[in-house]
């Protein structure tokens, strides 16, 4: 289960930090999109995701808590909205709308993405709360990795797709240069897809025994995985 944690701080960062990094650049060069004067649309992305995560939380930790749905069925259920949801509306950026459109898809992509943060993101928290910290340490760490990688890979497609490097509209941008953006959407919307299912599909053994019971927190007995999620034993994350 830490490894599906991993994983999906891992894929989840690929998405964002593609949006952060060339959002603003193809909303300007694709969509005609003007920052100077209309700084404040490009901030409806983000205040969808900031929206989203509160939202997400406060939900999720009510059915909970109340017992309206167990903890495995949440977080899964969180996970497979957030990828799938996400993975949606990045096709659907690629089809290249009105800027409206896209911008209210970019947002949509980025609230279904925060909405991870309430589902495989809280694999430590929920299974070994002992070592929660140092668990979300590695996660953090090795999901730095894609905030190198995909900018220089989404960089790499945009110069062979021969794309203007001026930083400005053009209405007769080169069909590859299309094609290339096409590629970084479906990259990033295929790799949190494929986690998402993943992790659906092998956590509900993982948190058997896990949740809450009339609104205490109660653990399987035991549970002891090594902290990077192989089989044995490790005394200090018995719960």
């Amino acid at each position: 289960p830490l490894w599906g944690m991993y994983l999906g701080n891992v894929c989840a960062n690929w998405t964002w930090y593609t949006l952060l990094t060339f959002l603003p650049q193809y909303l300007l060069e694709i969509m005609g999109c003007d920052l100077t004067k209309s700084g404040a649309l490009f901030t409806v992305p983000y205040l969808c995701m900031m929206t989203s995560e509160v939202t997400g939380a406060f939900v999720t930790d009510k059915l909970i808590k109340s017992g309206r749905a167990s903890l495995f069925v949440v977080r899964t259920t969180a996970t497979a909205v957030a990828g799938l949801g996400c993975a949606a509306c990045l096709v659907g950026v690629a089809q290249h709308q009105s800027s409206t459109s896209t911008i209210a898809l970019f947002g949509a992509s980025l609230a279904f993405l925060a909405l991870n943060n309430s589902g495989s993101f809280l694999v430590a928290n929920d299974l070994y709360p002992r070592v929660a910290g140092v668990a979300m340490g590695i996660a953090n760490t090795l999901g730095t990795i894609p905030g190198i990688v995909s900018p220089v890979l989404s960089g790499y497609l945009l110069s062979k797709g021969k794309c203007p490097k001026d930083e400005k509209y053009h209405a007769d941008t080169p069909r590859s240069c299309i094609d290339a953006w096409d590629l970084i959407f479906y990259i990033a919307a295929g790799i949190y897809m494929l986690f998402a299912l993943t992790f659906v599909r092998f956590a509900s053994a993982s948190y058997k025994g896990v949740g809450y019971h009339k609104g205490k927190r109660r653990h399987a007995d035991p549970i002891s995985q090594p902290l990077l999620g192989h089989a044995g034993t490790h005394p200090d994350l018995d719960v």
